[in-house]
């Protein structure tokens, strides 16, 4: 494109803009989960495009319900410095519920010029070949660990996210909160006594379960931690201030 004014002179001025007309459906590949029987009823379907999206759908059909249009989501992009332009385009469709037996989950993804591609996973839910007990580890309190107060808050990691985790401390039952990569979390846990019996059980869909028991004593010393300032809550660092004691 040119553009000169009224004048007779011989000066224009010239841009020049390229365009790519785009009619071909973005490539798909699925890396995650792999195609056939599974035994936890709840998946992270992952893949990758070879261009960006603009849209990431699924449905979910099987014996019970039929879901349509739910969102996936594009989680990361690769930059090509040389082409300068963005490529490979990661997604992930988060926490699919199945239902047991068949699940067919159809996949559609929109690149920016609105061309689709479809792509169907099939996923069978089914429990029965499923013997193995969730693997359990608490991060923290260590076994045998002095924890002042009369609560503490257990941690830990499953290697399978679907997986229930139940505390028992003395007569009291707690539920821990699994979150998506198998890290979980259960808060008031009591300190009763000197010490402590804590058994934490993991059972997985399938039933299997898996236990595991730790000695947690009351500590002597007491830690006050004093309220922090709302202020305080919008920056990347905070002061912390409290008191330390021996309970009487």
């Amino acid at each position: 494109m040119g553009l000169r004014g009224h004048s007779q002179a011989p000066d224009s001025v010239w841009r020049g803009v390229t365009f790519v007309r785009d009619t071909v459906p973005p490539v798909l590949t699925l890396t995650n989960p792999v195609v056939g029987t599974v035994s936890q009823p709840v998946v992270q379907i992952q893949g990758f495009a070879n261009e960006p999206l603009a849209t990431v759908l699924y449905d979910v059909t099987n014996t019970f319900e039929m879901q349509t249009n739910l969102s996936g989501y594009v989680i990361g992009q690769f930059l090509d410095t040389n082409a300068l332009t963005y490529t490979t385009n990661w997604f992930q469709c988060y926490d699919v519920g199945l239902a047991t037996n068949q699940n067919l989950i159809t996949l559609r993804v929109t690149d920016l010029a609105g061309n689709v591609t479809t792509t169907n996973l099939n996923l069978t839910l089914d429990y029965s070949g499923d013997t193995n007990a969730p693997s359990l580890v608490v991060g923290w309190p260590a076994d045998n660990a002095l924890v002042s107060g009369s609560n503490f808050i257990l941690r830990g990691q499953v290697d399978d996210p679907t997986a229930s985790i139940q505390i028992f401390a003395d007569t009291s039952s707690i539920p821990a909160t699994v979150i998506r990569d198998g890290s979980f979390v259960a808060s008031e846990v009591p300190l009763l006594s000197a010490t402590n019996l804590i058994t934490i059980v993991a059972t997985d869909a399938a039933g299997n379960s898996q236990t595991n028991s730790l000695t947690v004593r009351q500590s002597a010393e007491t830690l006050t931690i004093d309220p922090i300032s709302p202020g305080q809550l919008t920056q990347s660092t905070v002061t912390l201030t409290g008191t330390v004691g021996v309970s009487g």
